[in-house]
């Protein structure tokens, strides 16, 4: 199960609710996708339950007001897997996670959407027809440190808190204004109506997510 895949890797409870949220709102997205669309559900999910496992080296476990009530109990084994992380995977978390992927043994499909679907490489599938990485970066942009936002205000926050990277965030923002508006259109559903209530009940039943790592298991 996802959730013992988190344990193993000792995986912060906020980054992993991160992870189970951004999960929550691809599938809900491909599960009211035109079918015509034929995006592979399964392989979107996977990615987006895998998709930050390096952003733990974004972590100042000093700030104990930042971490879970139960992570707060556990700061020092937290900076150890901090420090065990960086010495077997290096300090790029994107890369960090891509390893952690192939070290689990998921498919190559799941490695290759989950990098390649960030913002620096959005000109890449802005257009076209590329819905799994189009659904991936979206998913991600809707959820932010404090549950779900409209993508505007997530954009918004990012800008604050990165002010050198404003004028490459604008166009990320602008892509993936235009990717939700593209989404909207093969959807049978308001990407609105998305809320915190929603993401969270169906994010605590993907913990319980078997996942089957290169095996063919679509249970979910």
């Amino acid at each position: 199960m996802i959730g013992e895949i988190y344990k193993q890797y000792s995986i912060p409870i906020n980054l992993q609710e991160h992870m189970l949220r951004v999960a929550v709102i691809g599938d809900i997205i491909c599960e009211h996708m035109d079918k015509k669309s034929n995006v592979d559900r399964d392989l979107v999910l996977k990615t987006l339950l895998l998709h930050d496992m390096g952003n733990i080296l974004k972590y100042d476990f000093s700030r104990t007001d930042l971490l879970a009530d139960e992570d707060k109990k556990r700061v020092k084994e937290l900076e150890k897997t901090q420090e065990d992380f960086v010495r077997k995977y290096g300090l790029d978390t994107n890369e960090v996670t891509l390893k952690i992927m192939r070290e689990l043994g998921v498919e190559q499909e799941v490695i290759d959407l989950c990098g390649n679907s960030h913002g620096e490489h959005s000109d890449q599938f802005v257009d076209g027809n590329d819905w799994e990485r189009k659904i991936a970066y979206y998913a991600d942009m809707r959820i932010g440190p404090f549950g779900v936002k409209k993508i505007k205000d997530r954009f918004d926050d990012l800008i604050k808190r990165n002010s050198k990277e404003k004028d490459n965030l604008e166009k990320y923002k602008e892509r993936c204004l235009k990717i939700e508006k593209q989404l909207q259109a093969v959807v049978d559903m308001n990407l609105q109506d998305i809320d915190d209530v929603t993401v969270q009940q169906r994010a605590d039943k993907l913990l319980e997510f078997i996942f089957s790592c290169g095996e063919d298991d679509k249970d979910h």
